[in-house]
């Protein structure tokens, strides 16, 4: 089982926007750059650990599923209402 990391892009693509919406300047950011990198490892870590009990039963192969569907939609649903709210903060 394994999915292509999606963390890592999202702290490089939200890296590059700060600095491109000059809210930080590129020597500033720490946090981004380094979780391009380690949030993939977490990711790929992550997968490696619930290998053998997906591929060694169907009932945990689909809770792990339904786990990973869930967290994804919530993950996707923080974003959404982070973008919605964009707007609302005061400048």
């Amino acid at each position: 089982m394994r999915a292509r990391p999606l963390f890592g892009t999202v702290a490089l693509i939200t890296g590059e926007s700060i600095v491109k919406h000059g809210w930080l300047a590129r020597d500033q950011m720490v946090y981004y750059p380094l979780h391009a990198t380690l949030d993939n490892k977490h990711a790929d870590d992550f997968y490696r650990f619930l290998d053998d009990a997906y591929e060694a039963d169907p009932k945990l192969a689909r809770d792990i599923e339904q786990g990973l569907a869930l967290g994804a939609h919530l993950i996707m649903n923080l974003f959404d209402d982070l973008y919605r709210a964009r707007h609302r903060r005061s400048n």
